[in-house]
């Protein structure tokens, strides 16, 4: 429902609502598609490790709650869920920019689940923080206040300096931390390298 494109936006993208859940819905042309065709089948996975999979609060097969909830959960999806990973290699000689951008949205995501050392912390966390955000006006990149991405980069940075710390100290640490920030010092999550990958062009934009 409520379905917006908006071909003309700096990444294009399609805005709509499904079951309640609003989406931006980005597309990509992808040179070389074989990494697609690699990607394994549900149905031809091991069983047991399947279920190891769905018993992984980490998996993203998992329903995640509230950590320290008493509330049991029932895994609704039979098979793991694969992703297509990207890589910088995968943004070697493509000529669309829109496509490089709208890839690129997809590479941070995956890099943010992949580097918080508690994913359900980081989860509810982040999900707490984006309704203040909401609540106080300040969630709106149009505006020139933070959006999505950004409010995610600044979670994943407390989540790694506090690692072993309960999603409500982490709150406390995230406030903390950045109403006293010395901006604009970047807040970076791992350390810069200044190394494109070789094999075609590579363009980006700043």
């Amino acid at each position: 429902t409520d379905l917006h494109p908006v071909p003309s936006a700096y990444t294009p993208v399609i805005k709509f609502y499904m079951d309640g859940i609003q989406i931006d819905l980005l597309f990509a042309r992808l040179a070389n598609g074989t990494k697609l065709q690699s990607l394994p089948s549900s149905s031809s996975q091991d069983p047991k490790k399947v279920e190891e999979e769905e018993d992984d609060p980490t998996s993203p097969t998992s329903t995640v709650t509230p950590p320290n909830s008493t509330t049991t959960t029932t895994n609704h999806q039979p098979h793991p869920r694969y992703e297509f990973q990207i890589t910088d290699e995968d943004l070697v000689g493509l000529e669309d920019e829109a496509t490089v951008r709208s890839m690129n949205g997809v590479r941070v995501a995956q890099l943010l689940l992949s580097s918080v050392p508690n994913l359900p912390h980081f989860r509810f966390v982040l999900r707490a923080i984006k309704q203040w955000a909401r609540v106080h006006g300040l969630y709106s990149n149009v505006l020139g206040f933070l959006g999505g991405v950004n409010w995610a980069i600044l979670v994943a940075f407390i989540c790694k300096r506090y690692p072993e710390a309960s999603p409500f100290v982490l709150m406390r640490h995230f406030f903390g931390t950045f109403g006293s920030w010395r901006w604009p010092r970047p807040v970076r999550l791992v350390k810069v390298v200044y190394s494109p990958p070789t094999g075609g062009t590579f363009r980006i934009s700043l």
